[in-house]
């Protein structure tokens, strides 16, 4: 009997032994793995560092805007407009210039909130109301300010943007990322027309419009290559 019990308390202590060993190599094997998704998810956090050199745009990428009528519900307008130009250099994992160029003759409607009238709406935003496009066919932004690449992708950029005639500062977020073999740039802000005399439809400097009030904030988006050259 006492020979049983000797036997049976050598194999409940390796078993507990065993299971001991065990937990913790899955508590370290658990260990690992969270180490390495924190690591993945820093390494992905940091965006992408820019060679020195000089970056481009790619002509006919396209900018996407977006505007409403706060006073009639769900009613927003969407559209685009094609970048003409634009680069910019990096030097020291710093962007030292810059200036991208919209072409306003490309000036697109792809949605209305009601549903059409896209061909007449894109005439108005050219005219004389809104951008004057025959008279100013570009808007320009350019940066002011030399920024560094931060290591999030995420960066702060300040600029002068050009609309017709007037030029404002203006300061929007980037976020730099690599996508397969390409480095993108991202965007996505609100813009006050008015403070560049876009004022058309505002309920700030109208009056009796009804439910016709124009948003004063225009919602621009863009999500584009560059090209290092």
């Amino acid at each position: 009997m006492k020979y049983f019990l000797y036997s049976l308390l050598i194999i409940v202590v390796l078993v507990i032994g065993f299971l001991v060993l065990r937990n913790k190599g899955n508590n370290q094997n658990l260990a690992a793995l969270v180490g390495d998704a924190e690591k993945q998810e820093k390494e992905s956090a940091r965006g992408v560092n820019l060679s020195d050199g000089e970056y481009f745009f790619q002509k006919g990428d396209r900018i996407m805007w977006s505007g409403r009528k706060p006073l009639k519900t769900d009613y927003s307008d969407l559209g685009t407009v094609a970048i003409r130009s634009g680069a910019f250099t990096v030097q020291e994992g710093r962007v030292s210039d810059g200036l991208i160029v919209l072409d306003m003759n490309s000036l697109r409607v792809d949605v209305t909130g009601s549903g059409r009238g896209q061909d007449g709406l894109a005439n108005h935003l050219q005219s004389a109301d809104f951008f004057a496009v025959s008279d100013f066919p570009t808007i320009k932004f350019q940066v002011l300010e030399s920024f560094e690449i931060m290591i999030d992708g995420v960066v702060s950029v300040n600029g002068e943007l050009t609309v017709k005639d007037t030029v404002r500062e203006l300061s929007l977020p980037l976020t730099i990322y690599q996508q397969g073999e390409e480095t993108r740039i991202k965007s996505q802000f609100s813009w006050d027309r008015t403070q560049w005399e876009v004022k058309y439809g505002s309920g700030n400097f109208f009056d009796n419009l009804a439910d016709n009030v124009i948003d004063d904030q225009v919602v621009i988006s863009f999500d584009v290559a560059v090209i290092k050259k």
